[in-house]
């Protein structure tokens, strides 16, 4: 019996419709979530319940969730990446509806920096108190989450830190299925009409909204950095310079190679950092070290 027909059989008694099942990139981790029906309060707002599996342990845990997927994703000061699990829910308790993204490292390295768990809200507007997400898309080009609800909304977020970024109505009808368009960093959707959709970023434009309406400057930064987008070249010179005149020399040369459009990555830029890596050098240790110009 393979992975997913177990997972399916422990828990086919709590589903009533299945709609999501996915892998993570190295087959460890397995998810299966369901639609069953809601509670007679609300009994449109389907409770969704997802089913997380681990191969090598053999065991499975039980949440409640609509929609689900996996990121790899590395923590600052580790080698290895992190493995992290994205999912959506709504639910409804004494007549009060939560709506909530989660993001939570299914497993901890031995002594290494931890990934902190996140969570953000969902927001809903008012016509579609009964909508919940049936899909989630992780764009690996831009570094985001694209949570597709049953009625068509768009809800994007940021990979790292969960932060909501966008959020619209990309469709009139009922979406009923998704699949990753990595090439574009983007995904496909279809709807109940058979139309087949495609959405991602307007490169062109996604940097100045987050940095402009959403006046979030470092989360623009690293948008741009992870997509190679423009937008902020003006912000990446300016945080620049304030690291050179802080004497982060390590980080601004971080920047200037991970600028996006290769903005720093000039030759001056470039000659400019070792000289005066060179001369930090010499202030710093003296005549412990003698600095040969092999440049």
């Amino acid at each position: 019996m393979n992975q997913q027909c177990r997972c399916e059989t422990r828990i086919q008694h709590t589903i009533r419709t299945h709609i999501t099942y996915k892998c993570d990139p190295s087959e460890k981790w397995l998810v299966l979530i369901g639609i069953a029906p809601g509670s007679p309060e609300k009994p449109q707002l389907g409770k969704g319940n997802m089913h997380l599996f681990s191969v090598y342990q053999q065991r499975s845990q039980a949440l409640e969730a609509h929609a689900a997927s996996f990121a790899s994703f590395k923590v600052s000061g580790n080698v290895n990446p992190s493995i992290l699990i994205y999912f959506a829910t709504k639910s409804s308790n004494a007549g009060q509806v939560t709506s909530k993204l989660h993001v939570i490292e299914l497993v901890a390295q031995p002594g290494k920096a931890v990934f902190t768990k996140k969570q953000a809200d969902l927001f809903f507007p008012p016509d579609f108190a009964d909508d919940f997400p049936v899909a989630m898309q992780i764009s690996h080009k831009y570094g985001l989450i694209y949570v597709i609800t049953k009625l068509g909304l768009l809800f994007v977020y940021d990979l790292e830190t969960a932060t909501a970024v966008y959020g619209n109505r990309i469709s009139p009808y009922p979406i009923f299925l998704t699949s990753e368009a990595s090439s574009v960093g983007g995904f496909y959707a279809v709807n109940r009409r058979g139309r087949v959709l495609l959405a991602t970023l307007n490169e062109a434009t996604i940097v100045p909204f987050v940095s402009g309406q959403l006046n979030n400057l470092e989360l623009s930064v690293n948008l741009a950095k992870r997509g190679n987008l423009p937008g902020v070249e003006n912000l990446v010179v300016q945080h620049f310079q304030e690291l050179v005149a802080q004497t982060k020399y390590k980080e601004a040369a971080e920047l200037a190679a991970e600028s996006p459009q290769g903005i720093l990555r000039t030759p001056d830029t470039v000659g400019w950092l070792k000289n005066l890596l060179e001369n930090w050098l010499v202030e710093e240790l003296g005549d412990l070290v003698k600095v040969e110009r092999s440049f």
